[in-house]
C-alpha cells in the first residue's frame, strides 16, 4: 500500500471488492487507518466486508474521540450512532467534563428515542442544526431519530462525503437495506454513467 496519500482509483477498489483476501488487505492497512480521513482515502466503505467495516467504525470512533489529544465526543457521535451504540456515547459525554455542551447533551441523550415525542425532538434539533450549517451534528441527530435517509442526504449533499454515507448505510442497515439501495441506484450509478466511469 502507498505510504503517501492513497491515490486509489475505482479500478483498484473494484479489485479489492472482488478479492478473496479482504481481511489481509485490511490488516495491511491497519497502521494507516488512524482517522476517518485515512479510511476514506482507502475507500473501505466500498469493499470491506460488513462485519469488518463495523469493527473499523468502532476503532475509528475511539480514534476520533481522542483526535488532536482533545477528548471530544462530537467527533465520534456519527460513528457510535451508526453502530447503534448510544450508551457508549453517553459514557463518553459523562467523562467529558470540560465540554461546554456536556450537561445539555447528557440530559438529551438519556431519553428513549423510540418514543415518538423524543424522536420528534431529535428531528427538530437536526433541522435547527441544518439551518446553522452544523451539518455533521445534523446528520447525527437524524440518526438519533432513526432517520437514516435524512442523515445520508446531509452527508452526500452538504458534507459531500459519499464514502461516509455508504459506510453508515452498511453499518446501520446492512448491505441490502433500502437507503443504501436508493443511494447507489439514484445517486452513485447515474453519476457514474454520466462520467463514463465503468469501474464505479
Amino acid at each position: 500500500h502507498k505510504s503517501t496519500q492513497a491515490s486509489l482509483t475505482m479500478r483498484d477498489i473494484s479489485w479489492a471488492l472482488h478479492s478473496d483476501n479482504k481481511e489481509i488487505l485490511l490488516t495491511m492497512l491497519n497502521s494507516s487507518l488512524k482517522s476517518w480521513e485515512r479510511a476514506r482515502e482507502y475507500k473501505i466503505s466500498y469493499w470491506a466486508k460488513r462485519e469488518d467495516l463495523v469493527k473499523k467504525f468502532e476503532e475509528i470512533a475511539k480514534l476520533e474521540f481522542t483526535k488532536d489529544d482533545k477528548r471530544n465526543p462530537s467527533n465520534c457521535t456519527i460513528f457510535y450512532l451508526a453502530l447503534k451504540k448510544k450508551h457508549i456515547l453517553v459514557g463518553l459525554w459523562r467523562i467529558s467534563s470540560g465540554h461546554p455542551d456536556q450537561q445539555k447533551l447528557l440530559k438529551f441523550l438519556s431519553n428513549d428515542f423510540t418514543e415518538p415525542r423524543w424522536r420528534t425532538a431529535a428531528l427538530k434539533n437536526a433541522f435547527v442544526l441544518l439551518s446553522k450549517h452544523r451539518y455533521m451534528d445534523a446528520a447525527s441527530f437524524f440518526l438519533l431519530a432513526n432517520s437514516l435517509k435524512d442523515a445520508v442526504n446531509v452527508l452526500v449533499k452538504q458534507i459531500k462525503d459519499l464514502d461516509l454515507a455508504i459506510g453508515i448505510c452498511r453499518v446501520y442497515e446492512g448491505d441490502n437495506g433500502p437507503v443504501l439501495d436508493d443511494l447507489l441506484t439514484k445517486q452513485l450509478l447515474p453519476q457514474a454513467v454520466l462520467d463514463n466511469d465503468r469501474w464505479t
